[in-house]
């Protein structure tokens, strides 16, 4: 019963372009005591000779209280890709925690069949197959297929120096109180190959697909949660 749930809710509400409207989405943050507000755009880019369609979304995460001590601020995490015959393109990737050279931050760059990426001062580069992404297009990838109607499987994600494999899991529906009030969700479990750390997503089909929760789980104990606080649709550029 709950496959056809599932299943009716991803036929439900078909829109083939709106996993690319370009949107702001605001999320309040707590990880353990410490507390932050994390806001993601999207947005189109001009064209380039190189690549006629290409686009941005960039994820910012302020601390508030205690977490400006402890933490560093900003995080900006980005990804730059183009869009094509074939689907989504990574061009680069940028992860930055707090500053460009921190030996924490990773900058990615990607061509045809090769990812160039360099971590902890680090640089490697990787053998691309067909469909590797980087680790914030991948949620876009993951939200044009529930939009299709098809179910989220698995992913090949350059992160860190290294390709990890994604896995994506169905767990049902669920009704979530959000500010924007209650909204039925499809909850997806995303398993990494080897990991102890696993995440769950509830996705809203009436906000396109946007996750309105996402929890993070160590060793089978919440450690930290992203609930929804705001979504914006922003004028097409």
């Amino acid at each position: 019963m709950q496959r056809l749930i599932l299943l009716a809710l991803l036929l439900g509400v078909w829109h083939p372009a709106a996993a690319l409207d370009p949107y702001r989405i605001v999320y309040d943050v707590k990880i353990s005591a410490l507390r932050g507000q994390i806001e993601t755009t999207l947005e189109r880019l001009p064209s380039t000779a190189e690549q006629a369609e290409q686009y941005e979304i960039k994820s910012v995460t302020r601390s508030k209280g205690l977490a400006k001590v402890l933490m560093r601020d900003p995080i900006v995490e980005s990804s730059r890709f183009g869009v094509g015959e074939e689907g989504y393109r990574p061009i680069e990737f940028n992860f930055i925690n707090g500053k460009p050279d921190h030996k924490r931050s990773n900058k990615i760059t990607f061509t045809a069949d090769k990812a160039t990426s360099t971590y902890k001062f680090e640089t490697v580069e990787l053998d691309l197959q067909p469909g590797d992404t980087d680790r914030i297009l991948e949620q876009l990838q993951v939200r044009e297929a529930l939009i299709k109607g098809e179910v989220p499987g698995t992913y090949r994600v350059v992160d860190r120096n290294e390709i990890d494999v994604i896995e994506y899991v169905a767990q049902g529906t669920e009704v979530l109180e959000t500010p924007l009030g209650r909204l039925e969700t499809l909850k997806f479990s995303r398993e990494r190959d080897g990991s102890t750390r696993s995440t769950h997503v509830w996705f809203a089909p009436e906000l396109n697909y946007q996750p309105v929760r996402i929890e993070q789980f160590k060793d089978g104990k919440s450690d930290a949660v992203a609930r929804l606080k705001s979504y914006q649709l922003l004028p097409a550029q």
